[in-house]
């Protein structure tokens, strides 16, 4: 007699395999699913390092300069010959103020914190120069 069809161990094989291809396929995914997530966060935190400096020289560009405020921080060599900041050396600024502003954009919330600005001080070619730094702490930007 001539059997025809697949017997219940052959189909039952089949399926074992086929998940295990899903299995693997699956963690590959979410692996790339992860990177990426994590890569647009690290965009997104050095997106406001910049948005956040241009915030605070704007900002207090336009306040009155006898305030204290970063903006009149200024970078001085003290009697040992070392670079000092004289002043407000530091300004903090929301998230949620740079979105307000319209200077960062974040319809899905991933951003939420503070962002610190820094004036660092340095000496190039004998002039002293003063340098905005923005510092973003990690996992500001992420779930």
């Amino acid at each position: 007699m001539n059997k025809k069809g697949f017997t219940l161990t052959e189909l039952l094989g089949v399926i074992v395999v086929l998940a295990v291809i899903i299995g693997i396929a699956m963690m590959a995914s979410t692996t790339i699913m992860n990177k990426s997530k994590n890569k647009l966060y690290r965009e997104m935190e050095d997106n406001l390092k910049d948005v956040a400096v241009t915030y605070i020289l704007t900002e207090y560009s336009l306040t009155d300069r006898t305030s204290n405020n970063i903006k009149n921080a200024k970078c001085v060599k003290d009697s040992g010959n070392n670079i000092n900041c004289n002043g407000q050396c530091s300004e903090t600024v929301t998230v949620d103020t740079l979105k307000n502003e319209g200077l960062f954009e974040d319809n899905k919330n991933y951003c939420k914190g503070t962002i610190t600005v820094n004036v660092t001080c340095n000496e190039v070619d004998g002039k002293i120069v003063e340098d905005y730094e923005a510092i973003v702490e990690e996992g500001t930007c992420g779930n």
